[in-house]
């Protein structure tokens, strides 16, 4: 039996009828094409290649996750972190709320104490899990140091300090990839973001972009990183707020900004020292883009969640209406949204075609989506939460 399927696979590659074959019988069974690319070489590689990687049938799976984030079919599974760690006097004197960032492969927590810096990196799907050990906190250094931050992409993490003038790279086990100056001169980071392979770091006066190799592999020991650009602002506008671009097209992006009524909207393949238009969106506090969707959260006074057409500038509607919103996150067409400054209560949802379609209200824990999952930690009792629509 094994002989005939290597046969189907050897004439795959010049027979598009047996390719077609072999691509319906994998097809009947969508939720375990994970599984199924876990059995053998030939079928890892011909399910990336011939499925994955065709657009017509990556638009047909696409759908059918869809379908499920909007039913919530999924597949529950839970994580005991006794690495974790955390205690009332941790959260007395550190993390009043432990920050959180998924995707689909991996969770990343921050667990700092008030004597050292460091994350705790948990495998969504062998659940196995690595500590990043960043610093240890001797008296009064820490406030030399400023603020932790870490941005979690699909291929590597970034993580650096407010103060500093670095960044680290990290590879999904905790092995460090590089380190990369930001700047020559001493600045302040209030953000971080990864969009495709570029990183884009936030400071009061600047936006610095770094580009990365487009290759992280397992076995891989660095990351050739490289600066891309810089984007002076203008200073009677305030700090960059946030940063919202496509991964697929990771040159076009908007920026909001917290002395401006509108949105910057940037392409680095036609201009790279200045915006190209404005976008008359209000003071906005977190947005997010979709192909050619701008959708942005504004302060008690702007409130909803509200669609802009981005090359046309106009507003096309307004979901959540009359909700006042605290931050947005959009994963393929997964989106959450938070609603309060605390985070006290969050909706999770699907975004498509201009439509929020909201699946559940969420409860207290710490949440975080990716493409395919919804991740929820559960501090009190050490728990994370996993719910993959992609399984049964």
């Amino acid at each position: 039996m094994s002989n005939i399927f290597s046969d189907l696979f050897s004439r795959a590659c010049h027979d598009p009828g047996i390719e077609k074959f072999l691509c319906d019988m994998f097809l009947l069974m969508p939720t375990r094409l994970g599984i199924h690319q876990t059995v053998c070489k030939e079928w890892h590689y011909f399910i990336k290649s011939s499925i994955w990687e065709d657009v017509k049938l990556e638009r047909r799976l696409l759908a059918f996750l869809n379908h499920r984030l909007e039913t919530g079919h999924g597949e529950k599974s839970c994580v005991e972190l006794f690495e974790l760690g955390l205690n009332a006097w941790d959260f007395n004197f550190i993390n009043k709320c432990v920050a959180m960032q998924c995707n689909d492969d991996i969770a990343a927590i921050d667990t700092s104490t008030k004597y050292e810096a460091k994350l705790l990196l948990v495998n969504l799907r062998g659940h196995g899990r690595n500590i990043i050990q960043l610093e240890t906190f001797e008296e009064n250094n820490r406030n030399k140091m400023g603020r932790l931050f870490f941005e979690l992409g699909t291929k590597f993490l970034v993580t650096g300090f407010s103060l500093r003038n670095k960044i680290k790279i990290w590879n999904m086990h905790g092995e460090m990839l590089s380190v990369s100056i930001v700047s020559t001169s001493q600045f302040f980071v209030t953000d971080c973001k990864i969009f495709s392979n570029r990183i884009f770091i936030m400071s009061k006066e600047n936006v610095y972009i770094l580009q990365t190799s487009n290759e992280v592999t397992k076995n891989k020991k660095s990351l050739r990183v490289r600066n891309d650009a810089i984007l002076g602002c203008n200073k009677n506008l305030g700090n960059v707020d946030s940063i919202a671009c496509d991964p697929k097209r990771p040159s076009e992006f908007l920026t909001s900004h917290e002395r401006a009524g509108f949105a910057l909207y940037w392409n680095l393949d036609q201009e790279r020292k200045r915006p190209l238009r404005t976008i008359m969106t209000g003071f906005v506090v977190d947005m997010v883009k979709q192909e050619n969707i701008l959708a942005t959260i504004g302060f008690e006074d702007n409130p909803g969640l509200k669609l802009w057409n981005i090359e046309t500038g106009n507003h096309t509607k307004t979901v959540l209406d009359g909700i006042w919103l605290s931050s947005v996150k959009l994963q393929g067409n997964h989106l959450l949204v938070s609603m309060h400054a605390d985070k006290s209560q969050e909706k999770v949802g699907t975004l498509e075609d201009r439509h929020f379609k909201e699946r559940e209200t969420l409860g207290e824990e710490v949440h975080d989506i990716t493409p395919s999952k919804l991740v929820s930690l559960d501090i009190a009792s050490s728990v994370l939460h996993i719910k993959d629509y992609w399984k049964e």
